[in-house]
């Protein structure tokens, strides 16, 4: 499928503002002083491995497909065994579990967190960093949510135009951090929310673009019926004339037949009964200036001259 200028746009600034975020994270790892040389390795590949998955998330506008590469990401480089998704649907005014990994599918279907009156996300909002949350000590948590997390985990969230749109959640109970991952864990969390910034502004202009032809096609739809309007006014006008003066005759014929000719009667039925059916056709004609559409196939619109 062809993209739209737009979103090749969108997603090349997107995707310069993530690759600059990782190309720094390893020059910082780089010029790290404190960390010995494994570590400083490990934290360069890692790094490097954050910047690949960057880079492919930016091939792709299917916000599902690039979403579910963050959450692997997370899993493979940071060692997070558990990381999940969540979107905030406004309307309802809670967070919905959209993706996972590390959990059944069954266990996550349906988790919300609603937002009303939450602390915790109150914090985040204000905030706007990575929260370390132990389920232990929050017994508010949605019932949902302490299933998923017995323990301390990660809570990321996802801002997108200087909104909260959701948070990436990470299971920290039983993950060997190292110094750096809260900070990968960030960078992966900004590319996700960018990666449904960008979609989502791909998908507007599609719909846009959808409803523009729609605007259009309704146009076309209604001239056409005032070309056929003007046709049957043309039409009405030219038959009927000339059919009046035959049904006029045919009276005339009639009175002088039964005087003098009544063999003839029959004839002049059959006369009558042909003007009448061309003046049903002339109506019917006539009624296409206030035409009606009937669905006759699924989306196949067509006129109905019943």
């Amino acid at each position: 499928m062809r993209e739209e200028p737009t979103a090749r746009v969108d997603r090349s600034c997107g995707a310069l503002s993530r690759q600059a975020t990782a190309e720094n994270g390893v020059r910082e790892a780089g010029r790290s002083t404190d960390l010995d040389e494994p570590k400083l390795t490990s934290r360069l590949e890692d790094w490097r491995a954050v910047w690949e998955v960057i880079r492919s998330i930016t091939s792709t506008l299917e916000v599902q497909e690039t979403l579910q590469r963050v959450l692997h990401g997370i899993q493979e480089i940071l060692g997070y065994r558990r990381a999940a998704l969540g979107l905030v649907n406004q309307p309802r005014r809670r967070e919905e579990i959209k993706l996972s990994v590390g959990w059944p599918a069954e266990n996550v279907k349906g988790v919300v967190w609603p937002l009303q009156s939450d602390r915790i996300w109150e914090l985040l909002v204000a905030k706007g960093e990575p929260m370390l949350i132990d389920a232990a000590r929050f017994p508010d948590l949605p019932e949902g949510i302490r299933q998923m997390f017995s323990g301390p985990f990660w809570k990321v969230p996802l801002v997108s135009k200087g909104d909260l749109i959701g948070s990436i959640m990470a299971d920290a109970a039983d993950a060997s951090e190292k110094p750096g991952d809260v900070e990968l864990l960030a960078t992966l969390s900004e590319a996700a929310a960018i990666a449904v910034e960008n979609a989502q502004l791909y998908y507007d202009v599609l719909r846009s673009r959808e409803e523009l032809q729609q605007a259009q096609d309704r146009l076309v739809e209604a001239e056409r019926l005032a070309v056929i309007g003007q046709l049957a006014a043309g039409i009405n006008h030219e038959i009927n004339n000339p059919l009046c003066t035959i049904a006029m005759s045919t009276q005339l014929l009639r009175e002088e037949c039964r005087r003098k000719a009544p063999e003839l009667l029959e004839r002049i039925d059959v006369i009558d009964a042909a003007v009448e059916r061309i003046m049903q056709v002339t109506r019917k004609v006539a009624e296409l200036k206030r035409s009606k559409t009937k669905e006759y196939l699924p989306q196949k619109e067509m006129l109905d001259l019943s």
